[in-house]
């Protein structure tokens, strides 16, 4: 492992070890990656990386890196050192040099590839989040850190599904104690499980850390640029559309109707709801919003349920305005590149500041854009790291209620 100092600046960062290990020895092959890129994203459950190669000493062909063998990441930064540890799941890109390969291992967690080969056939009882923490202890050694108990017991009889899907779909049909809100299950990219509803992340993280566009890095004095600021000044900026209005529609968003037939009553429940009510509601761009005109039913939802099933229901009114559902799709987004922070992972809420584009006499009378700047969600994050440094890539859904 590598002794030298590592240097702080925004963004620094030292590989110290990538290591193979395929069951029967280690080896390190640190050497040979030039290219680490770590994802997670709320809406995939699970994190992955891909490790670009460059092999100049045939070891695809002399070491054989083979499915489900391990792959662990040394990386330190200037003030904390960690590690990753991954399964290979396989190898793709593979490019014939003159003397060597290119190519790209691509790495699962632990979980991910436990559920490549582990099917679930059986019944539980109690708590969702009781039931999914036992399936998640049982299949793999990586720790939940944001784990909220949910409120409704439940019988449930997994059919014969992944470890990884059966943890998504209790998070999906969990309640939080206040029964205004459902779970979500997601892996963050330090490999922490989080099984929480977006209420429990705005206690957690009240957006303190600030990312900044177009600021002003350089001291007043000597034009030295400032650390701190630096971390924090967006490199790139990209907006997204508020709303699509096609697939919003098209997701059940704007409108819905859900039939539900009941064989052991002979019965048939309707449920239908116009979203176009609470749109307004939930608009973080008012200027963007539609007209409202009339389509019908909107997307049609058809399930089976018995009397006697314990399976909870997929359509909800939410009458109080104040604690609707808030979707982390659908809504006002921004993508931004910025220097490597590991302090910043999904499911975090951090604060944006985007100058207003109106001109002014002089740089103290510069205001904030009201409407992209704010409180927002990291729902994605990309970790791109090499020895020259680590980039990092957020996408960020805007919260309209904190």
């Amino acid at each position: 492992m590598s002794n030298t100092r590592v240097p702080n600046y925004p963004g620094s960062v030292r590989i110290e070890e990538v290591i193979h290990n395929n069951g029967t020895d280690a080896e390190d092959i640190t050497k040979i990656v030039t290219v680490i890129d770590i994802h997670s994203d709320i809406n995939i459950s699970s994190s992955f990386c891909q490790l670009a190669i460059t092999d100049f000493s045939n070891w695809l062909e002399k070491r054989q890196f083979a499915p489900g063998d391990v792959v662990s990441l040394s990386l330190s930064h200037s003030d904390k050192s960690y590690e990753r540890k991954y399964r290979i799941k396989c190898i793709t890109d593979i490019n014939n040099l003159e003397n060597g390969k290119t190519y790209r291992l691509h790495l699962v967690s632990e979980l991910e590839y436990a559920s490549f080969h582990t099917i679930i056939s059986r019944a539980y009882e109690g708590l969702p989040s009781v039931i999914a923490k036992t399936i998640l202890e049982g299949h793999t050694f990586e720790l939940a850190d944001n784990w909220e108990t949910s409120s409704n017991n439940i019988s449930y009889i997994a059919p014969a599904v992944s470890p990884i899907k059966a943890i998504d779909w209790l998070a999906r049909n969990s309640y939080v104690p206040e029964m205004n809100e459902r779970m979500t299950f997601f892996q963050d990219s330090q490999q922490f499980w989080h099984f929480t509803s977006i209420s429990n992340l705005r206690k957690l993280y009240n957006g303190t850390i600030t990312y900044r566009y177009n600021a002003n890095t350089l001291t007043d004095t000597d034009n030295i640029p400032k650390q701190e600021e630096m971390l924090y000044s967006i490199k790139h900026l990209n907006f997204h559309d508020a709303f699509d209005i096609y697939k919003d529609f098209k997701a059940g968003f704007i409108k819905n109707t859900f039939f539900t037939m009941d064989p052991t009553t002979k019965t048939l429940a309707v449920n239908s709801y116009n979203y176009w009510e609470d749109y307004a509601k939930k608009s973080l761009n008012p200027r963007m919003m539609y007209k409202e005109e009339e389509y019908g039913v909107g997307k049609m939802t058809t399930s089976y349920a018995t009397s006697l099933s314990t399976r909870l229901p997929e359509f909800r009114v939410m009458y109080d305005g104040s604690d609707e559902d808030f979707k982390l799709t659908g809504s006002q987004r921004i993508e931004i590149s910025v220097p490597g922070n590991h302090m910043v992972d999904i499911g975090q809420i951090i604060t944006v500041e985007i100058p207003s584009q109106e001109t002014t006499s002089k740089s103290s009378d510069s205001r904030l854009d009201e409407t992209w700047s704010g409180k927002y969600y990291v729902v994605g994050k990309r970790d791109q790291i090499t020895n020259e440094g680590h980039g990092m890539a957020l996408r960020l859904v805007k919260d309209s209620f904190i």
